[in-house]
């Protein structure tokens, strides 16, 4: 089970389950629950009013829980690095 601190904000490991599409951008906003797989890499914010976690997760990867618990997340911003990096 992964623990996320509140002000972590460093990068999750990438999984191997990608979209077939890797070239399309998923919009801000776009929303997942822990578990799932991400898909866009960027900064993650989790939904619920009482936390304010960020968390950079990268497409593939599996959504982080927070304290042992489910969360849902929101796409906050893009990571511009790394896909100029992909280019």
């Amino acid at each position: 089970m992964m623990k996320i601190d509140s002000v972590q904000t460093g990068w999750l490991a990438t999984g191997n389950n990608l979209a077939s599409d890797t070239s399309a951008r998923q919009p801000l906003g776009i929303e997942r629950s822990s578990g799932n797989w991400c898909p866009q890499t960027g900064m993650w914010q989790m939904t619920n009013i009482t936390a304010s976690a960020i968390v950079g997760v990268q497409k593939g990867a599996m959504m982080p829980w927070h304290h042992g618990q489910s969360a849902n997340w929101r796409l906050v911003s893009y990571d511009y690095t790394s896909e100029d990096a992909a280019s």
